[in-house]
C-alpha cells in the first residue's frame, strides 16, 4: 500500500508538462495504470455487487488526493443488511490508499468533523448516530451535508474574544452502516449495497 500511495500522489501532483532529466523527459506514472491496479486489488479482496463498482471505488480512492481541484465531491456510500458482507474490510483498504491514511471513526462529534485536519474522512456506523442526542445528530448532519461542495465552511466564535473562526469541511467521505442513511446524504452520494458472499 505504501508504495501505491507513493504513487497515486505522484500521480496526482504531476504537471501538465513533465520534468526532464538530462533533455529526456521523466514520465511520471500513470493514473490509468494506478486506477487499473487498485481494481484489481480490491475485486481480490472484496465481493462487490457488480464488479463494476471496483473502479468506481478506485476513482473515488484517487479522488482523495484530487478534491481540492474540483468544485464538488461525491460521498462514498456502504450498506449492509447482514454482518460479514465485506463492508468492514472495504473500509480498511479504503483507509490503507486514501490520501493520508484516515483513521476509520465512528459517532464522532460535530466539533471532530469540522475541527478535524484530515482530508478524508471514514466514518463507519453511520446509522448509529441516529439514536444520539437529536441537537447532536442534526449538527452532524449538517456538516456532511454542506462538506462536498468547496468552499463549504463551519464558523465558530472564538471564546473570550467572540472572533468568528472558520472551519473547511470540504472533502472525501465514507459512510458505512447497516441501515440506510439521510436522504441528503444519499443525494450526495454513491451507493453500493453491500452482499455476503454464496459459499
Amino acid at each position: 500500500p505504501h508504495k501505491m500511495l507513493a504513487l497515486l500522489s505522484e500521480a496526482a501532483n504531476s504537471p501538465l508538462e513533465p520534468p526532464s532529466h538530462h533533455g529526456e523527459p521523466l514520465q511520471p506514472p500513470r493514473l490509468a495504470d494506478l486506477l487499473d491496479e487498485i481494481e484489481f486489488q480490491l475485486r481480490q479482496f472484496v465481493k462487490l455487487p457488480e464488479p463494476v463498482l471496483a473502479m468506481l471505488i478506485a476513482v473515488l480512492i484517487a479522488e482523495t488526493y484530487t478534491f481540492d481541484r474540483f468544485r464538488y465531491c461525491g460521498y462514498l456510500a456502504l450498506r449492509s443488511a447482514t454482518p460479514r458482507c465485506g463492508k468492514t474490510l472495504l473500509m480498511r483498504l479504503l483507509s490503507q490508499l486514501a490520501n493520508g491514511s484516515p483513521s476509520i471513526t465512528s459517532i464522532p462529534t460535530p466539533a471532530v468533523l469540522f475541527r478535524s485536519t484530515r482530508p478524508v474522512l471514514l466514518l463507519d456506523e453511520v446509522d448509529k448516530l441516529r439514536n444520539a442526542d437529536k441537537e447532536k445528530y442534526g449538527e452532524v448532519l449538517a456538516v456532511l451535508n454542506c462538506g462536498f461542495e468547496k468552499g463549504a465552511v463551519i464558523e465558530r466564535c472564538k471564546k473570550n474574544t467572540f472572533e468568528v473562526e472558520q472551519f473547511v469541511v470540504y472533502g472525501p467521505k465514507a459512510l458505512a452502516g447497516i441501515e440506510g442513511i439521510a436522504d441528503t446524504l444519499a443525494d450526495r452520494s454513491f451507493q453500493i449495497q453491500m452482499e455476503r458472499s454464496a459459499k
